[in-house]
């Protein structure tokens, strides 16, 4: 009963770490200093990479969504313009296609890697 005590207390200092944004490496090091058994520390370290990984895979879906948005305003905003017969396509065009992209481009690296 006292080592699941321990493993909790553990994996719950883990977890503010990680939302204080500390890497995992540096997790791990921390609580070797505060004396975890091995046999903890891979769980914990097991547990908090799965939630690293979940919140990285969450943090690019939300990119994704507003490159996806940004590219589609682009699209649309270059149509509307060329048939209201404007010769300025520079900023849709460029401006929020190219921003679209790049934000869409950053949150698949988050989610794939």
């Amino acid at each position: 009963m006292e080592q699941k005590i321990l493993f909790q207390e553990h994996l719950n200092d883990a977890k503010l770490m990680l939302d204080d944004g500390q890497n995992v490496k540096n997790i791990e090091k921390k609580l070797l200093k505060k004396g975890i058994e091995l046999q903890h520390l891979e769980e914990v370290m097991k547990e908090i990479k799965r939630l690293w990984h979940a919140k990285r895979t969450k943090t690019g879906a939300q990119m994704v969504i507003v490159g996806v948005i940004l590219l589609g305003a682009g699209f649309f905003a270059s149509i509307l313009l060329h048939l209201n017969g404007s010769n300025s396509l520079d900023f849709p065009l460029y401006g929020l296609t190219a921003a679209g992209a790049i934000i869409l481009s950053i949150g698949l690296v988050f989610i794939f890697n």
